[in-house]
């Protein structure tokens, strides 16, 4: 059994618990993701999808000096004292609340220069009829010319039936696809901007 190196992470036992999803449950998952981090040490990390912080906890003890911005409707409760939990270990977290399909193009129309090294896709997973759009389509398709060459972009749950569709929608061509041989408990996919 693998110890649970994250009890020694700055602000990992004070995070909320979760009331959906939760990757702080997948320890090799988060092993991966920590590892992966590290190496890439970036300046600019992206997250769509904060619920309680435990991948942005993950990537920020991975990498203490990188600037976060991360985006979240905020429906369960855990995010703001998630994001106070971060901050008060000496993060620089960012929580932008409100629909990603909305907060994420404003966001880059009044930042249209700035770029990240790490972007993070882990929003709603589901399609929704009644708006005629699948918000992981537009989480990708809204973020991914925002990555610097070599950045790494990370989708989760790839599994889930519209994650997977909206990645196949989406023209890939300046991405490489990142292999792994490490067995985890999710479903992700690891591309590296190539140009």
């Amino acid at each position: 059994m693998m110890k649970d190196f994250r009890e020694d992470w700055l602000g990992w036992n004070l995070l909320p618990i979760a009331q959906e999803g939760n990757t702080g449950k997948y320890l090799k998952y988060q092993t991966l993701l920590y590892s992966l981090v590290k190496s890439l040490k970036p300046n600019r990390i992206l997250e769509i999808g904060f619920n309680a912080g435990h991948s942005a906890c993950c990537f920020l003890n991975a990498s203490p000096d990188s600037k976060m911005i991360t985006f979240d409707i905020c429906r369960w409760g855990t995010e703001e004292s998630a994001k106070n939990v971060l901050k008060n270990n000496g993060f620089d977290i960012t929580l932008i609340k409100g629909d990603s399909t909305t907060t994420v193009p404003k966001y880059f129309k009044e930042n249209p220069k700035i770029k990240f090294d790490l972007i993070f896709i882990d929003g709603y997973h589901k399609f929704d009829p009644s708006v005629d759009f699948n918000i992981p389509y537009e989480d990708m398709n809204n973020t991914k010319d925002y990555i610097n060459s070599k950045g790494i972009f990370i989708i989760d749950d790839m599994s889930i039936g519209t994650v997977s569709a909206s990645y196949s929608r989406i023209n890939w061509d300046n991405f490489e696809n990142i292999s792994f041989d490490y067995k985890i408990e999710k479903n992700i996919k690891i591309l590296r901007k190539i140009s």
